[in-house]
């Protein structure tokens, strides 16, 4: 996303003048590429996925619009999103993008301004990695109880290591048993269930978590970190996120010392002693689900370039993932 130009108040814009069919038409001509005459707006696609598209909408009158997302998935997603970015503004957290419509086809937000994060920040840039902490956190306080109504459970989330078996058994069973590697990965997860007790002795809180780490999510503006891309979003075991995180392909390169210093430290800050020994099981088993993962990445393409990078990149997890679980 680009830099940006000028400040806009966000917070006291009116979605209510938004001419929401105007902007749907825009959209729909642009993707066409169909051109529609005086048009308010500037269109342009800004990222693509194999099930969504989002636009960026650049009004002509920037002092009376903001700089719009308007993004094109499956209803379900769409709208669960805008549930959980709604919650999240209205509880008073302006860390991700303000929503301002949906329906079975769009949700339309406020555009965020500022850079993604094209790689880590660097091991000693602690003030980073605070602002990181602080944006992944600040969901987990909205009480379950008060918003679990608006926000749907949908399961996506482990509570516990046996939720995370689950997943990891789903992405083992995709993998021929005659690959090279299966019987390697099969006795690592055999070890792994034999040393990993599937339920916690203490029930950790459920808490919202955003779930999804990639780095192109994290927005600097500048001064502020701010997290986009919420469909992902769930209840769960915020030690879940965090070892989701610490074990992340994005984050490869990260030295092992760094994340043992992220759990020491969010633990820390947080006053809760009992994520340290979560979010360590948790980025173990990560380690494992990647390991397989990768695997199933690797033998799915068709590009060979692309299977010889996915399966060095295995190898590597396979090894972090077996010091783990001897």
């Amino acid at each position: 996303m680009s830099d940006r130009k000028k400040v806009f108040d966000i917070a006291g814009f009116d979605p209510a003048i938004l001419d929401v069919d105007q902007l749907k038409a825009l959209s729909q001509a642009y993707l066409e590429q169909q051109t529609l005459d005086d048009a308010d707006w500037k269109v342009d696609i800004a990222y693509q996925t194999q099930n969504s598209r989002i636009l960026r909408l650049e009004p002509n009158d920037t002092e009376r619009f903001p700089t719009l997302a308007l993004k094109l998935a499956p209803s379900a997603d769409i709208r669960h999103e805008y549930a959980v970015l709604s919650s999240i503004y209205d509880f008073g957290f302006h860390i991700g993008p303000r929503p301002f419509y949906v329906d079975e086809q769009v949700l339309i937000m406020e555009w965020v301004h500022g850079e993604p994060l094209q790689a880590p920040p660097p091991p000693d840039d602690e003030d980073k990695w605070h602002r990181m902490m602080a944006v992944m956190g600040v969901p987990n306080s909205l009480p379950f109880a008060e918003y679990a109504s608006r926000i749907p459970m949908r399961g996506t989330a482990p509570h516990a290591p046996a939720d995370l078996f689950h997943f990891i058994d789903e992405q083992l069973s995709q993998i021929d048993p005659n690959h090279e590697t299966y019987s390697e990965l099969a006795h690592l997860v055999e070890r792994m269930k034999d040393q990993v007790a599937p339920q916690w002795n203490t029930l950790p809180p459920t808490t919202l978590n955003h779930f999804d780490p990639r780095l192109h999510h994290f927005i600097w503006e500048g001064y502020h970190m701010r997290l986009i891309s919420w469909q992902n979003a769930d209840w769960g075991d915020n030690a879940y996120a965090v070892g989701q995180l610490c074990a992340h392909p994005s984050y490869e390169e990260m030295p092992t010392s760094h994340w043992v210093w992220y759990r020491w430290e969010l633990a820390r800050l947080t006053k809760d002693e009992l994520l340290i020994p979560r979010a360590t099981t948790y980025t173990n088993l990560m380690l494992v689900y990647w390991a397989v993962r990768l695997t199933y990445m690797a033998a799915s393409t068709s590009t060979p370039e692309v299977a010889a990078r996915l399966t060095k990149q295995r190898d590597r997890y396979l090894k972090r993932a077996q010091r783990g679980f001897v």
